[in-house]
């Protein structure tokens, strides 16, 4: 056992698996997809070679985000990084562990309130899912397969701005 520990928290942190499962009631599955859609995004970037999948919502009302991260029990707030002067400060509530952001994408099927973020939660939900099974194995170079690399341009696709 302890080396199996030892193996988890050597992990990066987008790859740690889920410590608790949390439960949503279905008026908070409402409350989460429709701040989504409306104030977030859910995304694949490029860094490097590594694509990332993220979910996030901004905001310039902090307690708004503190009220959303106590219904989702999920993600981390922290300040925005494109900022420009005279603006409104604001933060960000983001996820980018992909057992997190699965997780969260399945209590979410049903409840995406258009049809762009029914498309972004199924491609990126299936993102992560292939993501964790490519990792279970303990590596961390896992190649992304030509599925993945699909996914993430249709996942760009819909989040080109003036496309919807």
């Amino acid at each position: 056992m302890p080396e199996k520990l030892n193996r988890i928290e050597k992990l990066p942190f987008w790859l740690k698996p889920l410590k608790d499962e949390q439960h949503y009631t279905p008026a908070q599955k409402q409350v989460i997809a429709f701040s989504i859609a409306f104030e977030g995004s859910v995304s694949i970037t490029r860094t490097r070679q590594y694509y990332t999948a993220t979910i996030s919502l901004g905001n310039t009302e902090f307690d708004l985000l503190e009220n959303f991260r106590r219904i989702v029990r999920l993600g981390k707030i922290g300040k925005a990084t494109t900022q420009r002067e005279g603006d409104k400060p604001y933060k960000i509530w983001k996820i980018s562990n992909v057992h997190e952001i699965f997780y969260l994408l399945e209590q979410l099927k049903g409840y995406m309130p258009c049809e762009k973020y029914r498309k972004l939660r199924n491609l990126v939900s299936e993102f992560c899912k292939r993501r964790i099974v490519a990792h279970a194995n303990g590596t961390l170079e896992a190649p992304y397969t030509q599925r993945e690399h699909e996914i993430v341009k249709q996942v760009q696709k819909l989040n080109e701005k003036g496309t919807h």
